[in-house]
């Protein structure tokens, strides 16, 4: 696991972007996972998803597996993958 500490706030968009690109230049990493910092998501699930890594392209997870209400937006089209919720002991 590496953290990457930027030296000035840029926002969440570059925040990303640079993530990306540092892990996207060394290709010895095989996982990358990007969570949020103030544990509003639960570091539990990491491995878990890991696992679902072996047989899968891509494990998402969210905290709104369980539905969400978005207006004005249509999800079709949005993914060209189908993912496969990772919860533990699924």
């Amino acid at each position: 696991m590496f953290v990457l500490h930027r030296t000035k706030k840029e926002g969440l968009g570059r925040a990303y972007v640079a993530g990306f690109q540092w892990v996207l230049a060394r290709p010895k990493y095989q996982i990358v996972a990007q969570m949020d910092a103030d544990l509003s998501h639960d570091p539990e699930y990491l491995g878990p998803m890991a696992e679902m890594l072996k047989t899968h392209d891509l494990a998402l997870g969210s905290r709104y597996l369980n539905g969400i209400s978005v207006v004005n937006w249509d999800s079709s089209g949005c993914c060209s993958v189908k993912p496969r919720a990772c919860t533990p002991g699924s």
